[in-house]
């Protein structure tokens, strides 16, 4: 697993992490605006895909759905596999009380 995609309007923390990650070797792709990475989305140029729990333009889950359904349709027309791991950042506090 080599390349990665940050997607996050965060871009404090979405540098830092890119940093953080290519000084150990993977090579990362950093879009800010989810609706542009939307657009030009690729399943399988990416291994993981990083995506911000909560942006200002759309939810992280919804967000995920829409890429899973491009990489289905990619899928459908080509006989290879378009899967893609995607993780989910967030800088929220949980707080869980027993």
């Amino acid at each position: 697993m080599k390349n990665i995609l940050i997607v996050d309007d965060d871009v404090d923390t979405s540098l830092r992490y890119k940093k953080w990650l290519e000084d150990e070797g993977f090579i990362l792709t950093l879009i800010n605006d989810p609706y542009i990475m939307e657009r030009n989305f690729k399943p399988e140029d990416y291994d993981l895909v990083l995506i911000g729990f909560r942006t200002s333009v759309i939810d992280g889950f919804d967000l995920y759905n829409n890429l899973y359904e491009m990489s289905k349709k990619v899928q459908q027309n080509t006989s290879s596999s378009n899967d893609f791991r995607v993780c989910f950042m967030t800088a929220s506090k949980i707080n869980y009380f027993i």
